[in-house]
């Protein structure tokens, strides 16, 4: 996005006010040489080479510039998708552990003792796997494995997920209704089961007891509503994001994985389905897939 007209036969310092590579530049003019340097330019990666050259015609230095912004991002990525997944994990797995310790070397030996940290033992170790099957789940997702698609019964489905998660919803009082109309829509069985189950999850996790939820399908659009905590303005751009929790404490005592949102997300990108989330602090939220 610059004109040549702006650095045309001006000096080098004219192309970038980054020190280091100015410095660089001079470097290589006084002493004849090549060199390599990495930089990051208003936000972007670059890999630059220098190369000296002095011909009849031409002399001073070249450069050949390497935008690695993808690369350099995608393992950024990586590295942080890493550290949360350590992280997440270790968690559970040390609690296991403590409770398993204290059982064998006879810190607890009373029978109710042992039933309780067992107890615990086993809560933790249900988190731990669910936080691994929620990873596998996106990391087939974000693989860009397409799941067969097919003329599904969303009303069957949707009815079913509201059955399976309504005592989890009633430890809370909370009250799931829907108006769901009777519609066929070409999708994945398996990827429809994902989004409704994890809207529902978050929906009933994120929720104030003696709360509710509205499951509403029509025209092809999903809409998933509760009168939970609601989500910051800040927060909104963010609630995708793999281990991105509003609430980390709450998610903790509720079992969340804090990947549920990004597995809706990549759902929603490889099938170009839309997503829409309006949600205000202490008055709910409210996400729309639209399938068609």
């Amino acid at each position: 996005d610059i004109s040549l007209s702006d650095y045309k036969n001006k000096s080098f310092r004219y192309l970038s006010n980054n020190i280091e590579l100015q410095n660089k530049i001079e470097e290589c003019l006084n002493n004849k040489t090549n060199a390599f340097i990495n930089i990051n330019e208003n936000g972007k990666y670059l890999n630059i080479e220098l190369s000296y050259i002095n011909t009849e015609w031409l002399s001073g230095v070249i450069l050949t510039i390497d935008d690695v912004t993808l690369l350099m991002n995608l393992e950024n990525n990586k590295k942080e998708f890493f550290q949360n997944a350590s992280h997440e994990l270790k968690s559970p797995l040390t609690c296991i552990i403590g409770y398993q310790q204290m059982i064998t070397e006879g810190i607890v030996d009373k029978e109710d003792e042992i039933k309780e940290s067992a107890r615990k033992s086993l809560k933790e170790a249900i988190r731990m796997n669910g936080i691994l099957s929620d990873m596998l789940s996106l990391a087939t997702i974000e693989a860009h494995s397409s799941e067969p698609k097919e003329n599904i019964n969303p009303k069957e489905l949707i009815l079913e997920m509201v059955e399976a998660l309504s005592l989890e919803a009633s430890r809370q009082n909370i009250k799931i209704t829907t108006n769901i109309d009777d519609e066929m829509l070409y999708a994945s069985k398996n990827e429809f089961n994902e989004i409704v189950r994890n809207l529902i999850d978050n929906a009933i996790k994120y929720n104030k007891e003696n709360g509710s939820i509205e499951l509403i399908l029509k025209d092809g659009v999903l809409t998933v509503s509760d009168t939970g905590i609601g989500i910051k303005d800040e927060d909104k751009s963010r609630i995708f994001e793999r281990f991105y929790r509003v609430d980390k404490g709450r998610s903790k005592k509720s079992g969340g994985t804090g990947l549920g949102l990004a597995i809706i997300k990549h759902i929603c990108l490889n099938n170009n389905y839309r997503i829409e989330l309006e949600s205000r602090i202490l008055e709910g939220s409210s996400f729309k897939i639209y399938f068609k």
